[in-house]
């Protein structure tokens, strides 16, 4: 079985959860698979993924409102 993606919600909702961002950055690595972060509660932390974008053609960054 394939995986075509993985989608993360960070900050989570409704926890409030902050996903590692080392951790984060390892799966985009090591996977061949799509990574979507859902950055929909960025301004609520100090991390974000924009500025990564460039960097991993496997990584997209979505903002759902």
């Amino acid at each position: 079985m394939t995986m075509l993606s993985i989608f993360l919600a960070c900050p989570n909702n409704p926890t409030g959860n902050v996903f590692d961002i080392d951790n984060i950055e390892a799966i985009i690595k090591t996977t061949p698979s799509l990574v979507i972060v859902d950055e929909a509660y960025a301004p609520f932390v100090e991390t974000t993924f924009m500025p990564r974008l460039g960097e991993y053609p496997n990584l997209l960054n979505n903002l759902t409102r």
